[in-house]
């Protein structure tokens, strides 16, 4: 079993490595507003994730697009690769 703290590390690994991917994935699900960036939010974003903590991503676009609508396209769609499961999907629109 590996421990936290390695666990923590491969998620800031993984997402740093992956993270043009994972925005190119969020662009093809939004193809109708541009995606400016990905980012870990939550607790590991903060950098102070504990044992208990989810794994957050935000995506920040631009564009003509409901944000109840945006989120519903990513849910359950989005991840990290080499992480199993989705992560949980925050949103934020930027004008």
């Amino acid at each position: 079993m590996i421990s936290f703290s390695d666990f923590k590390r491969e998620v800031y690994r993984l997402f740093r490595e992956n993270k043009r991917l994972i925005k190119r994935e969020a662009q093809g699900l939004l193809p109708e507003v541009k995606v400016i960036d990905v980012k870990l939010s939550g607790s590991y974003g903060r950098r102070r994730p504990t044992e208990e903590s989810d794994i957050d991503v935000k995506v920040i676009y631009r564009g003509n697009l409901d944000i109840d609508i945006a989120w519903e396209r990513l849910i359950d769609k989005l991840g990290i690769p080499g992480l199993p499961g989705a992560v949980d999907v925050h949103i934020e629109k930027v004008e």
